[in-house]
This record gives structure tokens, sequence and C-alpha cells, in this order.
């Protein structure tokens, strides 16, 4: 069985390397999966400096990823997801990836700012 399939749903995170570096996600659907390396087409995200939310670019492009690099963070999407209904939504200084049917995927990069008690915080990735 292989880690990743045609046909995959999967968010791609750049890993900030320096302070100051801004967000950058890439959002697709694998073409191709070989040896670690990841064929996706899809559509860029970036953070916007001026308001700090995470747009989706509107061209499709098509990117290759080594899952090796140490410099992704590679999240599968459940196969129900519709790309195209994604958007990304900030509150209280967390961001999370989201659809309109409940599909919720938080990725703060912190635990500090996590709502609730210290219980929650512990045991919780994916905050309601």
């Amino acid at each position: 069985m292989a880690i990743l399939n045609c046909g995959d749903k999967i968010l791609i995170a750049h890993r900030r390397l320096f302070e100051g570096d801004s967000l950058r996600f890439f959002l697709g659907t694998v073409t191709d999966y070989e040896a670690g390396v990841m064929k996706i087409e899809g559509k860029s995200c970036v953070q916007d400096p001026a308001t700090g939310g995470v747009f989706i670019k509107e061209d499709l492009r098509m990117k290759l990823y080594s899952l090796q690099s140490g410099t992704i963070l590679a999240y599968t999407l459940p196969a129900s997801v519709s790309i195209d209904e994604l958007e990304f939504m900030g509150h209280l200084g967390r961001l999370s990836l989201r659809d309109k049917s409940g599909f919720q995927l938080d990725l703060a990069e912190q635990f500090e700012n996590m709502p609730g008690s210290a219980e929650s915080r512990k045991w919780s990735l994916f905050a309601p």
C-alpha cells in the first residue's frame, strides 16, 4: 500500500525558516507519487502582508514536492472534501482550513493560544 495515491487531496505547508517569513501553502490533488516525490496539481496560497489573511490564488499550477526535504509539512485531506470549497479562516490569532460541510483543520503553529482549559489544550489538536 502506497503512502500517497493519485487523486489524494493534500495541503502542503511550507515551513517558516526565518523570523518574518510569511505563511505559504499549496492546496491540490496528487497526480503522481514515486519514491517520496509528489506531483501535485493545485493552487498556491499566500499570506497578505497587509491583513494577515491567507488567500488562494486562482491559477492552477503543477508542482513537485519531496517528502524528504524537511522544509514542508504535508497534510492529507479527506476524500469527501471539495478543494474548490476550502478557505482559510482566521479567528483570535488562529488559522484553520475549513469548508462549508464542517471539515476543519487547525493550522496553528503554537499551543499557547488554544481556547479552553489547560487539559483541553493538552489533548485537543482540532478545536471546534
